[in-house]
């Protein structure tokens, strides 16, 4: 489709959404020089862009791996990041160390719910999720057992951490939830949800 535009006048895309069965990534260099967000099934397809130095602010990853790990920590500024498959133990701690080095800049975080409970169930990661202090959604994905879906309403935080908007865990959505809020022991995490 794209053999047929303008090598001269490339498009100027904003946005690719590549499916994994999509591995020629190069064949689009002319158009995604600036991209602002990404959403890959493949993540092997990061090398492409880590080779070209294109660096989206708002990266969608089907799953994780080490070529998406690598690129990710070359990455200059992080706004927003959504992995929605579980993460390997072994990339654990390099995924929660990407997480603190862009603290400043992300404010939306999609994560499988037990990749994040399992990353600050390490001691050198235990600290580290509380250093995003302007995260303003934390999207928690897991295999949904239940359709129906319940609101939650938490109480702000009367410290000096900005507000998370939303907290999506599958079937149970929260809101108005500060960092401070989210604590972690052991085996689940507590994200202060009152019963309804």
């Amino acid at each position: 489709m794209l053999a047929y535009l303008p090598t001269d006048f490339p498009l100027k895309l904003e946005h690719i959404c590549l499916s994994h069965s999509f591995h020629n990534l190069a064949a689009l260099a002319p158009y995604i020089r600036t991209l602002t967000s990404i959403s890959l099934g493949d993540p092997s397809m990061l090398s492409e862009l880590l080779r070209q130095s294109i660096f989206p602010p708002t990266t969608t990853l089907t799953k994780i791996d080490q070529c998406a790990i690598e690129y990710l920590d070359r990455h200059p500024r992080i706004v927003s990041l959504t992995i929605y498959t579980p993460c390997h133990e072994s990339l654990r701690s390099a995924l929660m160390r990407i997480l603190c080095r862009h603290s400043k800049t992300l404010i939306h975080l999609g994560i499988f719910s037990l990749t994040l409970c399992h990353c600050i169930d390490q001691t050198e990661n235990e600290l580290a999720f509380p250093q995003c202090t302007n995260l303003k959604q934390l999207f928690l994905y897991y295999h949904k057992h239940n359709q129906q879906k319940k609101t939650v309403p938490l109480s702000r935080s009367l410290d000096s951490c900005h507000i998370l908007n939303m907290i999506l865990t599958g079937n149970l959505i929260a809101f108005n939830c500060a960092p401070s809020e989210l604590t972690y022991a052991g085996s689940q995490p507590n994200l202060g949800l009152r019963n309804v």
